[in-house]
């Protein structure tokens, strides 16, 4: 038997032993035989071995492989033990989420780093950091993939033995540790073969394709940093917005980083690219910095949370990124280099924030102690205070809850041990809408109110509502973001219609149709353009205001149709 075969027995034996202890894992965890933090922590070291394991075998021998891997899971498991000590239960502290990705990535990170201090260039050789990060990823994608080959595979082969009766394949993987046998020997004899084929299966391709996006990439990050101020920032201050741009900085990031390369001689070649590359390394600090505001504006009006926390931190990280990415250019020639070097200190930072975030920052105190704070100055609402959220954030949030209980058995809070007790009031019901509206929206013509006022009575309360509140969200200018224009826009119809637009505080404008049906009563009608494109933003805004300074002037429409035998039927071209 060649070594090749030895080397492919060898790691499909190891995937299946893996495979096996975390099944039996699995089910001492199912059947609670281990205590709950020792459980937990067993499981994160199995997962973490058997993972690091995998991937590690080929790159380094197994024995070192085996050592490498195991001290990664008991460091992570350590890590992952502390955190848990914040919460009551340690399942609490994983249903957040963020011990998971900040696990992740304290187990995934310092791969490349084990496999380089292997050899013998050193930990932080980048040329072997940057070639053994996206061999990593090659392998890994090239062994799920094969891996689920191999199920569809098991799931053709017993289709086909089902035609003649056999039942052999459901009968084996009715077996409980099969699955898990066979998943682990499929990882392990895929990742021997790929390492095997490193030299085919090289992330040349992959880094080549990347490098394509670099420069639309670019586009769309220069025309969005232009139109930012031009069009407004009425997007800005949530997670949502911060996350967007975390994002967009991650992948501007990676793309330099591909740019770049291991070293000069293979770096991108031709001056666009690599003025492209450049250009992409000064411009990352302004996404990075607008991710961290969005945050920040979000933390003004609610105050702190887990999360925001840990998107404040995200931030951090691309700021940091993003200022010595551009710092590396600034500072002139060899700004590659420097680049590369940044990329290791920033790898290391990452994995040290990480570890922090599993074990030593106190996220959840630090919340919870900022949002009774907020409640004790009046800057949150009792009706904003989110007791659900500090019953989800472990000790800390369970000891700012009695501080809270404590607080409601004093006079005047009465309000406060209701929301405690579960005890909510409804809350009491709008007043009608629609005399308020009618004094808000602006109409044209200014002696169509029988006509809105008839059209109006037919519409919902919750719309009503809805209108007012756009037409009290104001332009600039101080003009009602909001008209009713009252015309004859259906000839076919009796009477006259309305059109509604309005527009709400985050600039987003919408039409209504309103026409009188044959009952008698108002019905909505869509409403729509013959370039199929709707009014928006600048253009919205300038249409509303011509619209609230005087009637409009209805033409005829310009097409023809086919007749499909009624007034209301038929194919028409728009243009």
């Amino acid at each position: 038997m060649d070594r090749h075969m030895r080397r492919r027995g060898a790691l499909a034996l190891t995937g299946a032993l893996c495979g096996a202890g975390l099944y039996a894992l699995a089910e001492a965890l199912g059947n609670d035989v281990l205590p709950e933090r020792v459980a937990l922590g067993s499981a994160v070291l199995a997962v973490v071995f058997s993972g690091a394991l995998m991937v590690l075998v080929g790159p380094l021998r197994f024995g070192r492989a085996t050592v490498s891997a195991l001290a990664l899971g008991l460091v992570v498991a350590g890590l992952v033990h502390l955190g848990a000590l914040r919460y009551a239960a340690p399942e609490e502290y994983l249903w957040t989420g963020l011990p998971v990705l900040s696990g992740f990535a304290v187990a995934f990170l310092p791969l490349p780093f084990l496999i380089a201090a292997g050899g013998s260039a050193g930990w932080r050789d980048y040329a072997t950091l940057f070639r053994e990060s996206w061999s990593l990823v090659v392998r890994a994608t090239s062994a799920a993939i094969f891996t689920g080959l191999v199920w569809a595979l098991i799931g053709l082969s017993h289709l086909l033995f089902g035609l003649v009766g056999l039942d052999v394949i459901s009968t084996v993987i009715a077996l409980d540790p099969m699955p898990w046998l066979i998943t682990g020997a499929a990882l392990g004899l895929s990742l021997a073969v790929v390492a095997e084929m490193a030299g085919m299966l090289s992330p040349t391709l992959v880094l080549g394709l990347l490098r394509l996006l670099l420069l639309p990439i670019l586009l769309v990050l220069a025309v969005f940093l232009v139109a930012l101020p031009l069009n407004g920032m009425a997007g800005f201050g949530g997670l949502s917005a911060a996350a967007t741009l975390l994002a967009m900085t991650a992948a501007a990031a990676t793309l330099v980083t591909t740019a770049v390369d291991r070293e000069d001689g293979q770096a991108v070649s031709g001056a666009l690219m690599r003025q492209g590359a450049r250009a992409m390394a000064l411009i990352l600090p302004l996404p990075a910095a607008l991710a961290a505001w969005a945050v920040w504006l979000r933390v003004v009006d609610y105050g702190w949370t887990p999360d925001r926390l840990f998107v404040a931190l995200l931030a951090g990280l691309g700021l940091g990124y993003g200022l010595t990415y551009a710092g590396s250019v600034l500072l002139g020639a060899r700004w590659m280099g420097r680049v590369r070097r940044a990329n290791v200190g920033m790898a290391l930072l990452t994995i040290l924030l990480a570890a922090l975030w599993l074990a030593v920052i106190p996220a959840e105190a630090i919340s919870a102690k900022d949002q009774l704070a907020r409640y004790g100055a009046g800057q949150t609402a009792l009706a904003d205070l989110d007791i659900e959220a500090l019953d989800s954030w472990g000790k800390p949030g369970a000891a700012a809850r009695a501080e809270l209980e404590v607080l409601a058995k004093t006079p005047g809070q009465e309000a406060l041990a209701q929301r405690l007790a579960g005890q909510v009031e409804d809350p009491p019901a709008p007043e009608p809408a629609l005399a308020d509206l009618t004094a808000a929206m602006p109409l044209q013509p200014p002696g169509a109110g029988a006509t809105r006022d008839m059209l109006l009575a037919a519409v919902p309360e919750d719309t009503l509502q809805m209108w007012l509140a756009a037409c009290r969200s104001t332009f600039a200018t101080g003009r009602a973001g909001c008209v009713f224009v009252v015309g004859d826009f259906l000839p076919r119809l009796p009477g006259e219609e309305g059109l509604v637009i309005t527009r709400d505080a985050k600039g987003w404008v919408d039409l209504y149709g309103l026409a009188m049906g044959d009952d008698g009563l108002a019905r909505f009608v869509t409403v729509g353009s013959l370039t199929g494109v709707l009014p928006q933003y600048d253009t919205a805004e300038a249409l509303m205001t011509q619209l609230q300074d005087a009637p409009p002037a209805l033409t005829p429409a310009p097409v023809n149709r086919i007749d499909l035998g009624g007034p209301e039927t038929g194919l028409v071209l728009l243009p």
